[in-house]
């Protein structure tokens, strides 16, 4: 019910009052979990570290180390982040965890200038659609900063091609369109460019970046023309 605040409130109730002596693992995971979605990082930090003791279940550590890989990340300790990731070992995790991990492992990679490990991640992993489609374009992205748009071009149109209502992958298409649209003006392709960067909404957040980059085509292609029929007129 996005009652977050409440939930925070009755488990640390319920904790001083003894009542979740059996269930005392998942409800730290659960407290550590409702302080992350908050934005609490060094609470939720310190309710992960304590499920990280081989005593507690497989799974339940797990998940801890998972969660503690977010709070690092978001505060931008990608070394700790990294480490963190790499100790969810022995029984993977629930399917769209498992799938936000790789997500987050290979962002973790992308921000460290990892490019080739993070398309060797990211090449032939198959998760649930959406992640997929989060899976492509940071695959795309990376093949990009390779210089290899020849190769991330299938994968970035995937993505700004996709069907969806949904805003947070509408927002997702158009990054995707943006980011190959640049690559394309960059690598001196602007026919390339231009169709790409008409995908991009122009109701959306990223319209802006999208409009500079096609008054940046119009300009390569004028000043293309100029230096063409000067090159004709004779002396």
């Amino acid at each position: 019910q996005d009652e977050n605040f409440e939930a925070i409130t009755r488990l640390n109730a319920y904790e001083q009052w003894g009542l979740l002596s059996d269930h005392e693992a998942e409800s730290q995971l659960l407290l550590g979990g409702l302080y992350l979605s908050l934005g609490l990082h060094n609470e939720a930090g310190k309710r992960f570290e304590t499920l990280l003791t081989p005593d507690i279940p497989e799974g339940v550590r797990n998940r801890a180390w998972f969660y503690l890989a977010k709070v690092w990340y978001a505060r931008g300790y990608l070394d700790r982040a990294e480490h963190a990731i790499r100790q969810v070992q022995g029984k993977k995790l629930q399917p769209v965890l498992e799938a936000e991990k790789q997500h987050l492992f290979a962002n973790i990679l992308l921000r460290q200038g990892r490019f080739d490990e993070a398309i060797q991640l990211l090449r032939g992993w198959k998760g649930p659609a959406d992640w997929m489609a989060y899976a492509q374009f940071n695959l795309g992205v990376a093949l990009v900063r390779e210089n290899k748009i020849a190769e991330a071009d299938p994968f970035l149109t995937q993505v700004g091609t996709l069907e969806s209502v949904r805003p947070e992958l509408l927002a997702l298409k158009d990054r995707a369109n943006l980011a190959l649209g640049f690559a394309y003006l960059q690598s001196d392709q602007p026919a390339r460019a231009r169709p790409v960067l008409g995908r991009v909404r122009l109701n959306g957040p990223y319209s802006n970046k999208a409009l500079l980059g096609a008054g940046w085509w119009a300009y390569r292609r004028r000043t293309r023309r100029t230096t063409q029929s000067r090159r004709r007129t004779p002396m």
